[in-house]
């Protein structure tokens, strides 16, 4: 009971230390923002962030509401819940190489890859993963976005 109540209080403070980078403003927090934004969308994809309220909280000021101009990586997992491999459909076709870092609910990385994203898919091979619930992450040359993966048996 003492590990659980342990592990639980780690991913509460994560996810607030996570939702706190999220919150800042992107002209002055730069891409950390955007990957703690990118993280919090596997889990809650319907959080919203003001950033022209961030922004003016740091004296920083935008005529226009600030435009999101990092070229999203998007990506589907198939199958998802998946056996034994995942492949990773692009949506679109991408320049350069893409890290693929799959990390279980407590942040320990499973299992790193590069894959050219020129192919509009590219398949992982999980069967060593035990079933449960990872996080895929795609970091591209400026960008990086992630998605929940299940694994089952």
């Amino acid at each position: 009971m003492t590990v659980l109540v342990f592990v639980s209080m780690f991913v509460i403070i994560m996810f607030g230390c996570a939702l706190a980078i999220a919150l800042q403003c992107p002209a002055a927090g730069g891409q950390a923002v955007y990957r703690a934004r990118a993280m919090l969308a596997s889990i809650n994809d319907s959080l919203v962030y003001n950033d022209a309220a961030a922004c003016l909280l740091v004296g920083i000021y935008k005529d226009q509401p600030m435009a999101d101009t990092t070229p999203a990586m998007h990506f589907t997992l198939m199958p998802n819940p998946a056996n034994y491999e995942v492949t990773i459909l692009f949506h679109d076709l991408y320049e350069g190489n893409c890290h693929i870092k799959i990390t279980n609910a407590l942040g320990q990385v499973k299992i790193v890859q590069t894959a050219g994203t020129s192919q509009l898919q590219h398949s992982v091979d999980i069967s060593k993963l035990r079933p449960g619930v990872y996080f895929v992450e795609l970091e591209g040359n400026i960008t990086s976005r992630s998605q929940k993966l299940i694994v089952i048996r």
